[in-house]
């Protein structure tokens, strides 16, 4: 009863959270682009894609950390639980320092017009302190994003929740700061993006500081086993490296080989995109960390319960999603910001099959993540990112944008969706009667 609680609290604080999260973007942006002009509004888009791109990596240490946590608290463990935890701050405090120097030195040394594309030479002082503000942001998601993970393996989602509504609404009253004071591109910059991430630096150390005296002494002083969280986070960040070029690779070419006004209605668009996966993710993190227990536990019914019920709701809101974005992508667009994406029904079509393509494989690819089937996938959709960056260039230069985006998204909808698909439900027909409670 207590864990079915905890996941009912975790569903409530999650739509209050994901509401908050996706009114600040749906009223912030607007406010960005009317303060700043389409121009640099594509340039702050375009550098949030950049931020991605270096982000990708740091998305698996969630996953990671959070698979590795569940498992040991599954088996009483929570010596353990704390040694995982340990191990990924020490290998992200790293990456960090590493990020924080090559980040600093090419800022400093590169053009601005190397990293964004000609247009920024009209605002070139206020497009590298863009990259700066982006550079503190990146380090960040990089030192806490796992949180997300390591609340769930607690079954303490709802206080990630929490802390992410609170940090939506500072972010959008700095945006109104900002907007009425110091209206500047990396002021902006980290009003929207930076500003919810050290929000949750603020719930990581809450985190720690709430657990026990032996789990804290463990934490400062325990043993610490990298490779394990670097493994798991490798596997995920393989097959988010292929998702981040599909999506934001794309959004990135688009701005320089197109046009930053270009780039910034797909970014805007690639944006709601990652909301919704994020809304989604969130109605299934509470559920993650009960499929691994399940199995560690051999308990078929749950396992069975749970399994089924998230991977039928990541197929079918990935389609309904892809369906919507391809009928009234840019009627959603034009409403939200008054902007469309050049290119017609061709290019809603590609909109709606990178929808679907990215939401099914982000989400289908957490739950390979929690029972450990993950591997292969993250080589699959990494290789496809490659292959849909490169033919996204080749066709951006010959084809147009509509050709190229409909070329990249059906690349991602293959092997993020649709491979991933039908691989889990082979594990569940090959995996659950193997379960001693199977026939029970």
């Amino acid at each position: 009863m207590r864990r079915l609680r905890r996941i009912f609290l975790a569903y409530a604080t999650s739509g209050v959270s994901k509401l908050a999260t996706a009114g600040v973007q749906l009223l912030a942006l607007p406010i960005v682009l009317a303060a700043a002009g389409s121009e640099k509004f594509g340039a702050m888009m375009t550098v949030a894609a950049m931020g991605s791109l270096l982000q990708f990596p740091a998305l698996g240490f969630s996953s990671s950390v959070g698979y590795l946590m569940s498992s040991s608290i599954g088996h009483g463990d929570e010596t353990e639980a704390a040694k995982w935890l340990r191990s990924a701050l020490i290998v992200v405090a790293g990456i960090a320092a590493l990020l924080l120097t090559a980040g600093l030195i090419l800022i400093g040394f590169l053009p601005v017009h190397a990293f964004l594309g000609e247009g920024v030479k009209a605002f070139p002082a206020e497009a590298r302190a863009m990259l700066l503000a982006a550079l503190v942001h990146t380090i960040g998601v990089y030192l806490f994003n796992m949180v997300e993970g390591v609340r769930a393996s607690f079954h303490e989602n709802f206080i990630t929740n929490l802390y992410s509504s609170a940090g939506s609404g500072l972010s959008f009253v700095a945006v109104l700061l900002v907007a009425r004071v110091a209206p500047s591109l990396p002021h902006f910059y980290l009003a929207l993006f930076a500003l919810p991430v050290f929000v949750q630096g603020l719930n990581l150390t809450m985190f720690a500081l709430g657990r026990s005296k032996a789990f804290r002494g463990n934490l400062a002083r325990g043993a610490i086993d990298p490779m394990p969280v670097i493994a798991k986070a490798v596997s995920y960040a393989k097959a988010q490296a292929g998702i981040v070029l599909h999506l934001h690779g794309f959004t990135y070419l688009v701005s320089h080989m197109i046009g930053l006004t270009a780039g910034g209605a797909i970014g805007a668009a690639i944006r709601a995109l990652v909301l919704l996966a994020s809304f989604a993710q969130s109605l299934l993190n509470p559920v993650f960390p009960v499929i691994s227990q399940a199995l560690v536990r051999l308990d078929a019914t749950g396992f069975k319960r749970y399994y089924l019920a998230a991977v039928a709701f990541s197929a079918s809101y990935a389609l309904a999603v892809g369906a919507t974005f391809a009928v009234a992508g840019n009627h959603i667009l034009e409403l939200w910001l008054s902007i469309s994406i050049p290119g017609g029904e061709p290019v809603l079509l590609g909109m709606g099959l990178l929808a679907a393509g990215y939401l099914g494989g982000h989400l289908l690819f957490n739950i390979l993540v929690y029972v450990d089937q993950s591997k292969y996938f993250g080589y699959s959709v990494g290789l496809s990112g490659i292959a849909g960056f490169a033919i996204s260039y080749f066709l951006l230069g010959r084809a147009g944008m509509s050709s190229a985006l409909i070329a990249n998204a059906s690349i991602l909808f293959v092997t993020a969706y649709c491979l991933q698909l039908i691989w889990l439900f082979r594990f569940y027909r090959s995996a659950f009667p193997a379960l001693p409670l199977a026939t029970k």
